[in-house]
């Protein structure tokens, strides 16, 4: 009976006595607290708690040796400013973080080799700072990382190869600021970001593929400043892009494709600073918010011929060499205002055709080759104010001629060839203001007779300040024009 007791008590303690593990958080800031770790935690291959490794003042910290037994960290786990750190060998054992999992500020740290093992990371992984690291190729098999990852700021990083076979991010997927990477292709399996995807600031980087069976981002889709990018491809796969598709200040970008299944964007999009043409968006029938387009060299917006509807605003703006927006030629809403600003070769509005209502203002300013507003011809509403100015060759507002009522204020400003306001012939109201000014070939404006005259009838016609100055003799004050009836 003595020896049976003995035997129960046995078994039910030897685990505890073989397997000692921390029950705080715990920090090792020594290399003797590493190298000590066997000792005072025998068996512990399980850490129920978070790690700290940092080292202390006056302390080098040169291996991960002690560390050999560990298979899981159940909290975080921190590996930052040791500088005399070069690998993490000792960690080869390592399969899951159940925490945030951060490599930062190691400037030695040449390579996490030993990371091999390492498949699930259960909140943020962050390798950020590690100035001399060369390469992640020891992630091969990193499933999962169920907050965000982010590779920023490592100064020699050539590569991130390894993370062929990441399925999953549930958070924000950064990679910037690396300047050394040239190429990220080995993205073969990610199939979800259930943040935003940035590729930002790699000022080596050639080329972005290998995103093939990447279907949802849940947040921004974002490629961004990266100085030598030449190619996009690889992103065959996203049809609904749940939020915002931002690809700006990539100056070398000639090549974009990759996005042939893309139908919807659900946030906005924003282009800018790119040379190729738009035939990669030809599927894209929706933007659910706003929609900018600037600083590009394209010639048209010929790409977006599927496109019927803009959530929010649309802004046009200085693209030097666009001659026409006629790929607009489906869209039929526009949530927001409409805003074409310093487009210098720009000639026509054909491509708004169908726009019939802008719900907020429509600016139309400094695009020096403009001819004409024919291609608002079937607007019969905006909610706001008008502005039509210093476009230097247009000749006429006709496109406005299907507008009857104002709800806010017009202008109508030094546009060098204007010589009629032909388009106004049909407002029998403005809520607000009236510009018409430094419109020097402007001649012809007896089309606002009536509309003056049924102001001084009634003074709420017009329900603001009326000023005309500075046009050519016909337009050149509001006394003028009212003696066309005369």
């Amino acid at each position: 009976m003595r020896f049976l007791l003995f035997a129960i008590l046995y078994a039910g303690f030897f685990p505890l006595l073989s397997a000692q593990c921390p029950t705080t958080n715990l920090t090792l800031a020594s290399q003797s607290d590493i190298d000590d770790f066997s000792i005072n935690y025998p068996g512990c291959t399980d850490v129920l708690v978070g790690i700290t490794i940092k080292e202390g003042f006056n302390e080098n910290i040169t291996n991960l040796n002690g560390l050999s037994q560990i298979i899981s960290v159940a909290g975080d786990f921190q590996i930052r400013e040791n500088p005399s750190l070069s690998n993490f060998d000792g960690l080869n054992r390592l399969a899951s973080i159940g925490g945030d999992f951060f490599i930062y500020e190691n400037i030695t740290l040449t390579n996490i080799d030993s990371l091999s093992n390492l498949e699930i990371v259960e909140g943020d992984m962050r390798i950020q700072f590690n100035s001399a690291l060369l390469n992640c190729h020891s992630l091969h098999k990193l499933g999962l990382v169920t907050g965000d990852l982010i590779i920023i700021e490592n100064e020699d990083l050539e590569n991130i190869d390894s993370l062929s076979n990441l399925v999953k991010v549930d958070g924000d997927l950064l990679i910037g600021n690396n300047p050394s990477i040239t190429h990220i292709d080995r993205f073969d399996q990610l199939k979800l970001v259930g943040g935003d995807l940035s590729i930002y600031q790699n000022e080596a980087l050639a080329s972005i593929d290998g995103f093939d069976q990447l279907v949802t981002v849940f947040g921004e889709l974002g490629i961004i400043i990266n100085d030598s990018l030449k190619s996009v491809d690889g992103f065959n796969q996203i049809s609904n892009l749940v939020g915002d598709l931002k690809l700006f200040g990539n100056y070398s970008l000639t090549n974009i494709s990759g996005f042939d299944n893309l139908s919807a964007i659900g946030g906005y999009l924003e282009l800018s600073s790119i040379s190729t043409d738009l035939n990669w968006l030809n599927q894209v029938t929706s933007v659910g918010k706003h929609m900018e387009i600037y600083f590009n060299s394209f010639t048209s917006l010929v790409g977006f011929d599927q496109l019927t509807t803009i959530g929010d605003y649309l802004r046009i703006n200085n693209n030097p060499s666009m001659t026409h927006v006629d790929g607009l030629n489906q869209v039929t809403h526009i949530g927001g205002y409409v805003r074409i600003v310093g487009n210098d070769s720009l000639t026509n509005l054909d491509g708004l055709s169908q726009i019939t209502s802008v719900n907020e203002y429509l600016s139309i300013y400094d695009n020096l080759s403009l001819l004409s507003l024919d291609g608002l011809s079937q607007l019969t509403n905006v909610e706001n104010n008008i502005m039509i100015t210093d476009n230097n060759s247009l000749t006429n507002i006709d496109g406005l001629g299907q507008l009857t009522t104002l709800n806010k204020s017009i202008w109508v400003l030094r546009n060098a060839s204007l010589t009629n306001v032909n388009g106004l012939s049909q407002i029998t109201s403005i809520d607000e203001d009236i510009y018409l000014t430094d419109n020097p070939m402007l001649d012809q404006c007896c089309v606002l007779c009536p509309l003056l005259e049924a102001d001084d009838a009634d003074p709420t016609v017009i329900g603001g300040f009326i000023i005309i100055s500075g046009n050519k003799s016909g337009c050149a004050d509001e006394t003028e024009i009212k003696s066309c009836s005369t």
